[in-house]
């Protein structure tokens, strides 16, 4: 079964997407940045625009950029994803990676800590990963249940760790 999801930035853009045939929509602002954390006051509407909580992902991503957050920066988005499911969200869009390019485990784990019973989704972080395999199969046991992607680009290690001992 093929899941249609489109990225929107407000009710009003959450409603064309569901009449057009979305079966969910993630929920960011500043599209053109490559998304950000929508304002609580936001979420509220395109929830009940979406009627239905599960349809609605919401990013939670402090600035635009990479995907190497400072420890403030980890403590903002802890702060937001605790905001975000007290407001009714189910899903929450993260992705946090180290210097080395690798999975943000720790950055992770405490979003997780402070969302019990929220959906995780590792968000396009993926896509600059240099062992996307590697990382996908890591994802799990931090509590992702899914990602998004927008392509592997050319040169990235598509091979699992099982293959390469």
């Amino acid at each position: 079964m093929t899941v249609v999801e489109i990225a929107v930035q407000d009710a009003a853009g959450a409603r064309i997407a569901f009449d057009a045939g979305a079966d969910r929509v993630e929920l960011c602002q500043a599209l053109g940045t490559g998304g950000l954390t929508p304002s609580l006051g936001t979420v509220e509407h395109v929830l009940t625009a979406a009627g239905d909580p599960t349809r609605v992902g919401v990013l939670v991503r402090p600035r635009a950029g990479g995907f190497v957050y400072d420890r403030d920066e980890i403590a903002v988005a802890a702060t937001d994803i605790r905001h975000l499911v007290a407001s009714g969200v189910a899903r929450l869009i993260v992705g946090a990676l180290t210097e080395d390019g690798s999975v943000d485990a720790d950055a992770l784990r405490r979003w997780r800590d402070v969302a019990p019973g929220a959906r995780f989704v590792f968000h396009r972080a993926i896509d600059v990963v240099p062992d996307v395999v590697g990382a996908v199969e890591e994802l799990p046991a931090l509590g992702v249940e899914s990602v998004l992607t927008s392509g592997v680009p050319s040169g990235v290690s598509m091979r699992s760790r099982r293959s390469r001992r």
